[in-house]
């Protein structure tokens, strides 16, 4: 062939087209491998014998899914046995969260929260 020309992938190894005009995907390492096959929620879901929103539920860390779950899910995405088991998602106990907490205390409180912090006494009538 010509230098520096490639031959076109075979038709198993072809990104699909939508896939390849996207950014290099992040987050959960369940929706990243489902989302570079080209699988909808629906198909991952009905490949592992589960609801889509168990997928769902999986991929935004809202769970981990029991280790069926996510041994059907692990098969279904040719990941290897027991690759989700050592994920966990982004926590509560992260630097990031721990900031939010901080900042959200600098805060002043609004509503029924701000009048509880007030307490004002109740009026005394012998006072008048």
């Amino acid at each position: 062939g010509t230098p520096g020309h490639r031959p076109a992938p075979a038709a198993a190894d072809a990104v699909p087209a939508a896939a390849a005009d996207r950014p290099p995907l992040a987050g959960h390492p369940v929706r990243v491998r489902r989302l570079s096959r080209g699988l909808t929620l629906k198909q991952l879901a009905e490949a592992a014998g589960i609801s889509p929103s168990g997928v769902a539920h999986i991929e935004s860390g809202r769970n981990r899914g029991t280790p069926r779950t996510r041994a059907a899910i692990e098969k279904a995405l040719d990941m290897p046995p027991g690759a989700l088991d050592e994920y966990r998602p982004r926590s509560a106990t992260e630097p990031e969260a721990a900031e939010r907490r901080e900042a959200s205390e600098d805060t002043p409180p609004s509503g029924a929260a701000r009048d509880e912090a007030r307490q004002v006494p109740p009026e005394d009538p012998s006072a008048s």
